[in-house]
């Protein structure tokens, strides 16, 4: 078993590694595999339409988190319309009376809603803050953290910082990156109905597409908007450098499996930054072990990529497919076919190791992609790095096929093991007899303390408890996530009482402790708009980005204009801060043309625009 110890300092800077949840079950793995708080939705109005929750699954969520000092993040980040701004409002007194400790928002009329004062607004990475204006805009009226886009670079990151250090950061680590600019993506609703911008998105970035020319040709086919995922595993010092104390992991829509292991992963480095940097510490409390070794190679991804944070824009698509296509592993050097069977022998690389029940993608002669479940590894004698692979089904692949293993059954087994993450929170025990009063008490790093107390009869004859058997039944907690760490014990004549009774307190006091451990004080002061707002730093905002009269008047009291609704200029369907031209045909800077190029999506033909001095692409309505 592998065990990280969380240190904790008064004086320390917390790091937050915050984890996605479509569900109550998912949000649970994500705490025990070392998560400092979850993000998750609720019944409505969150950016995820298909990653919805009850509201009393909220309120089971945030007690079991608060008891090891994690977070919730409730995502209210959708555009609202007028007829939802009452939900909205209910929907925030509910979050409070849950305890939720935070909601992430978009929309600018929630910042004229009624916010309890146990609540932080976080501003959404739909906010777009590509700007240090744009930062300082947030943090001057009341947000406590932003998410920012997942394209800026460490650089921009540490400006952000430096220029506005009064609002904490948030910063995507792992998993799916919008080609868009966050905030910045209609075209889903344009070719679907479907708003990315309502927690909608039909992700017509991932499907196959053309590059068109100037002259009519089709330079480049395939998913050519679709990116590998992000990864900055390895990158954690450096944005605890330019100032980021939260670590995002995407993927409200992601399995228990894929949260469970990019959470082990993720906290598992940031426990050895902090061991090594004693003036950080984890923001939540409780010791993290886990049963496997992680590897996020291992479950859903694309491929990587840390370009964004580099300052790049290069090598980042995953044009090929936007699946999960798996581990490069082996190459096929013998294929026969009989009858419903398929025996492949192949040369495995070095260090792997395949299992029965494994599963293999590979890429067809069309490029299509294709795969397959292996029913028996054999060994290949007289072949060093060669085994046999025998599928229950007629395949036809063609020597020298590279195959990619997207299923480790061995792996998921070890993720599946009910052992394979658990959290602890260590506990300190009190046992003090005044007089003929008996108190025990339960308490955390936290300062949260629950007691129990009983009158004993100091007279009696029976012979005092043995302290070793007080202490062995104060370590019975009945909880796997709680261990006794400490118990004192202060009596001057021995505590004389039965078993029974003894339990009956022990128990009573812990029941006392849990009740107490499901509050957390909020990390900030209570939110409280301004009575001068802070000036917009964009004078025009996209209509398609106020969808209820409250945000339009907002902007505007802001100091910003809505644009017209209807305009004979083609709309911009999307920004990205990367380039299929510079990508596919031949950059600007290397001499080439940019104008004249479209881009083909089922029956749609879209015009693209360059703007080459910042290295950005705009979609355009045709």
């Amino acid at each position: 078993m592998q065990t990280t110890a969380v240190k904790k300092d008064g004086d320390a800077l917390r790091l937050e590694l915050l984890a996605p949840a479509r569900d109550l079950r998912v949000a649970m793995v994500a705490l025990d595999a070392g998560a400092d708080a979850v993000f998750i939705g609720g019944p409505a109005l969150g950016a995820r339409a298909a990653a919805g929750n009850s509201m009393e699954d909220i309120a089971s969520l945030c007690a079991s988190a608060h008891r090891c000092g994690a977070r919730v993040h409730l995502t209210l980040n959708t555009l609202l319309q007028d007829r939802e701004l009452d939900t909205a409002q209910q929907l925030i007194y509910q979050a409070a009376d849950c305890g939720v400790d935070a909601l992430i928002v978009q929309d600018m009329a929630v910042f004229t809603l009624d916010i309890p004062p146990n609540l932080e607004l976080h501003a959404s990475t739909q906010c777009n803050i590509d700007s240090i204006d744009k930062l300082k805009f947030f943090a001057e009226l009341g947000c406590a953290q932003a998410v920012l886009p997942r394209e800026l670079s460490l650089e921009e990151i540490k400006a952000f910082h430096e220029a506005c250090p009064q609002i904490r950061l948030e910063v995507f680590v792992a998993g799916a990156l919008c080609v868009g600019q966050s905030g910045i993506c209609y075209i889903s609703e344009l070719m679907t109905g479907r708003s990315a911008n309502r927690g909608a998105c039909a992700q017509i970035c991932r499907l196959p597409m053309e590059l068109i020319s100037p002259e009519g040709k089709v330079i480049k086919s395939g998913h050519l908007l679709s990116l590998k995922d992000n990864l900055a595993l390895h990158q954690l010092p450096e944005l605890i450098a330019c100032g980021v104390t939260s670590f995002k992991i995407e993927g409200r829509l992601k399995d228990e499996l894929y949260v469970k292991n990019q959470c082990v992963a993720f906290s598992q480095q940031l426990d050895a930054f902090i061991h090594d940097h004693p003036t950080y510490a984890r923001s939540s409390i409780g010791q993290r072990i886990a049963g496997f070794i992680p590897d996020v190679s291992k479950t859903f991804n694309r491929g990587f990529t840390a370009a964004y944070l580099a300052g790049s824009n290069d090598r980042l698509y995953a044009d090929k497919s936007p699946k999960f296509i798996g581990e490069s592993c082996a190459q096929v050097i013998a294929s026969k076919v009989a009858g419903q069977r398929t025996t492949l022998c192949l040369k495995v690389k070095p260090g792997l190791t395949l299992h029965n029940g494994d599963a293999f993608t590979f890429f067809a002669a069309d490029g299509t992609l294709q795969g397959f479940r292996v029913n028996r590894v054999d060994p290949h004698e007289g072949r060093p790095n060669c085994v046999n692979l025998q599928l229950n089904t007629a395949l036809k692949i063609p020597v020298h096929t590279n195959l990619r293993r997207n299923v480790d059954i061995a792996f998921d087994k070890a993720l599946q093991a009910k052992d394979s993450v658990l959290r602890q929170v260590a506990l300190n025990c009190s046992i003090c007899q005044q007089e003929n009063r008996l108190t025990l008490s339960f308490g955390d790093e936290l300062g949260r303390l629950g007691r129990a107390e009983m009158m004993v009869n100091t007279a009696a004859d029976a012979a005092p408890l043995p302290p070793a058997l007080l202490k062995e039944k104060c370590a019975r907690l009945g909880s796997a996530h709680h261990v006794l760490m400490r118990c004192t014990i202060s009596a001057a004549s021995g505590i004389k009482l039965t078993i029974s009774q003894f339990n009956a307190l022990r128990r009573a006091a812990f029941a006392a402790y849990l009740a107490q451990a499901q509050q957390l004080a909020p990390r900030s002061s209570p939110f409280k708009l301004p009575v001068k707002l802070p000036h917009f730093p964009d004078k025009l905002i996209d209509a398609r980005l106020c969808l209820n009269a409250r945000a339009r008047e907002f902007y505007q009291r802001c100091g910003a204009k809505i644009s017209p609704t209807a305009s004979h200029m083609p709309r911009v369907l999307m920004t990205c801060r990367n380039c299929l031209i510079k990508n596919y045909a031949r950059c600007y800077k290397d001499g080439g043309t940019v104008s004249g190029f479209k881009l083909k999506i089922g029956n749609n033909i879209f015009k693209l625009r360059c703007q080459c001095k910042v290295c950005r692409m705009q979609i355009l309505e045709d």
